[in-house]
């Protein structure tokens, strides 16, 4: 017997072949994996809070849980030198500071507007009365009135906004630097970024600036206000551009002064600095973040499936290695030096779910081969075994195996029958360790091996060449049963 080498193709698919069984190993791996990573978070909070209550609270804090009628806010205060107390005051100014910024870039319309795309609407009033002086005066009473509160209100409720959103979308302005007998001008400029709401402003405003016209002409006598001129369009605006910039940039720089002072802070500091601001005692943001909470790492549920299939494919790779049992790619010829009359496939029809795959996997083996059916292989096997005995004339022959199973047995009883009217066939089983079996070989003129594959031994069917050749009985060949 020749020394088998390891077919690479035949490991991987039988590897493949057991798919189901990886991935339920993968499955029990990635479990326990994933309760050792539960159970040693649980353990790594424990010790992290553990280390907090013993280490991370400063005394004053323990000192007022102890006791908490007393004033904590004192407390810390006392704890803290002048310089850490300034440090604080300024980080909570700057903390103010940071919210305010925020709060307006969410609302503010000029926040919103772009610059290059920005929709503009300009109004001009013309203030008429009997005389120039009196209408230069009106339109001053015009201005004021404008820059009132009034105008601000208006527009916010027409944007459904806060007041300090809409107070810098508009300007006010002369409107010529020329003035015509007995009239006097100005003009309304607003800003926004969607032209529809543009309209709605020039609307507000005109409508405001008339009930406006309405209550002073009873206290400064008679005089007309109309609307000049009215245009809406969108132009480039290098002066929103401007302040959009100035806003960010006095944001990050208060955000900058107080991300230093924080960084600064002991732990005194920060309960009070959160005391002050939220109202809450807590300690370092930094050091709570730091605690992880238990739960179910997908990382270790990930290592333990690989782990576990790793070290499975190891196992069936060392097993196939070592497995002496006879493989669906051996060939007789090379291992026996003996023909190889045929290959008999599976007849069993052992269903599972998702066979599909598996015969999938199994094509790959003999994708160059021709295929045949279980049936078309037991005739062309008898015709191979009718016309071998027939070239070594011989006419009793027997069928012979260590390990005859019930597969085997019915292809050796399917074989005789069909060449009973041209060889005298016996069929012999464990021809190797059962006497009476071994005395029929006396009257035997030629022999031929049937093995079992995952059945049959390497060694027993060496031996079983060995015991034919010492009865100097002709060995017309071997056929392997898948």
């Amino acid at each position: 017997m020749k020394e088998r080498e390891v077919n690479l193709l035949d490991l991987g698919i039988e590897i493949l072949l057991c798919w189901r069984r990886i991935l339920l190993i993968m499955l029990i791996g990635g479990t326990l994996f994933g309760i050792f990573g539960f159970a040693r978070s649980v353990f790594d909070e424990k010790l992290q809070n553990t280390e907090d209550k013993t280490n991370g609270v400063p005394s004053v804090i323990d000192e007022w849980r102890q006791n908490k009628n007393k004033n904590l806010e004192t407390m810390l205060k006392e704890e803290l030198t002048d310089g850490q107390l300034i440090d604080v005051n300024y980080a909570i100014n700057y903390e103010r500071l940071c919210r305010v910024q925020e709060e307006y870039q969410r609302e503010s319309v000029l926040m919103q507007i772009d610059p290059n795309n920005t929709k503009r609407t300009e109004i001009t009033f013309q203030v008429q009365s009997d005389n120039l002086e009196q209408s230069y005066n009106l339109e001053k009473v015009y201005e004021d009135m404008i820059n009132s509160v009034d105008i601000n209100e208006k527009l916010a409720e027409a944007l459904n906004k806060p007041i300090y959103a809409v107070t810098d979308i508009w300007t006010l302005s002369r409107g010529s630097s020329e003035m015509i007998e007995g009239c006097d001008t100005f003009r309304v400029i607003a800003y926004h970024y969607d032209e529809n709401i543009c309209r709605l402003l020039a609307k507000t405003i005109i409508e405001c600036i008339n009930k406006k016209h309405d209550e002073l002409e009873k206290t400064l006598g008679e005089h007309e206000i109309v609307v000049l001129n009215q245009s809406i369009g969108a132009l480039k605006s290098d002066s929103i551009l401007s302040e959009q910039t100035n806003f960010k940039e006095n944001m990050l720089r208060y955000q900058t002064e107080l991300k230093n002072y924080k960084s600064n802070f002991s732990d005194e500091q920060w309960y009070y600095f959160n005391l002050m601001t939220s109202g809450e005692v807590l300690g370092n943001p930094n050091k709570e973040e730091g605690l992880q909470e238990s739960k179910v790492s997908l990382k270790y549920i990930i290592l333990g499936g690989c782990i576990f299939a790793l070290a499975y494919i190891i196992m069936l790779f060392v097993h196939y290695v070592l497995d002496d049992k006879l493989r669906i790619t051996d060939q007789m010829e090379i291992l026996y030096d003996i023909p190889q009359l045929g290959q008999i496939p599976n007849n069993e029809k052992i269903k599972h779910k998702f066979d599909f795959v598996d015969v999938k996997i199994c094509a790959l083996r003999c994708r160059n081969q021709y295929s045949i059916t279980y049936g078309e292989a037991i005739n062309l096997v008898s015709v191979v075994i009718k016309l071998t005995a027939k070239r070594e004339m011989v006419t009793k022959i027997c069928l012979i195996g260590s390990k005859l199973h019930e597969q085997a047995m019915n292809v050796c009883k399917q074989i005789a029958e069909i060449l009973r009217d041209d060889l005298e066939i016996q069929i012999l089983d464990n021809v190797l360790y059962n006497v009476e079996t071994m005395m029929k070989l006396e009257d035997i003129e030629g022999a031929i091996l049937v093995e079992k594959v995952a059945s049959s031994t390497c060694p027993e069917i060496a031996e079983e060449i060995k015991l034919l050749e010492r009865q100097q009985i002709k060995i017309l060949g071997g056929i392997v049963v898948e």
